[in-house]
């Protein structure tokens, strides 16, 4: 089996990097709590969506995150 998306005439595989920044770079990923809130928070949007996050990562004023749509 492979990882690939099917439809009626198509097959694919589509992963998208995406990188949020904070405003004016403010270092607000600065305590564990909040970087937990904010990685369950975007889960939670992912599988509402029917999207899949391969990996996120956080630095102290940015967030990468590799999806799978």
């Amino acid at each position: 089996m492979d990882s690939y998306n099917r439809g009626g005439h198509s097959k694919y595989s589509l992963k998208v990097h995406i990188i949020f920044v904070t405003k004016y770079r403010k270092k607000i990923f600065e305590s564990y709590k909040m970087v937990i809130s904010f990685k369950q928070f975007l889960y939670d949007v992912a599988k509402r969506h029917e999207d899949f996050i391969v990996q996120m990562k956080t630095d102290k004023d940015h967030v990468h995150i590799l999806l799978v749509v």
